[in-house]
């Protein structure tokens, strides 16, 4: 868990840096994600085992904020009726 926040945060700096924006899930692009992608190989040069664990919790957290998206979404529908 505390590698999944630690890569998170790394995302976060790294995105504001690039982007001069607050950070939200929906704003993040799949060209953000290859240019993360680009900056931790060529820049940060680390090795493909770790930059694919640095992928991986940036697409666990995203899933988890679509999957509470449409929960919450569900949830107004549910009670709109």
């Amino acid at each position: 868990m505390d590698k999944y926040l630690c890569d998170f945060d790394a995302f976060t700096e790294w995105f504001k840096s690039k982007n001069q924006e607050q950070l939200t899930p929906a704003v993040i692009t799949a060209t953000d994600l290859r240019e993360y992608k680009r900056y931790l190989d060529e820049t940060l040069e680390l090795k493909p085992q770790t930059i694919n664990r640095k992928l991986s919790s940036l697409r666990s957290f995203l899933n988890d904020f679509r999957i509470s998206s449409l929960l919450l979404q569900q949830e107004v529908l549910i009670t709109d009726n």
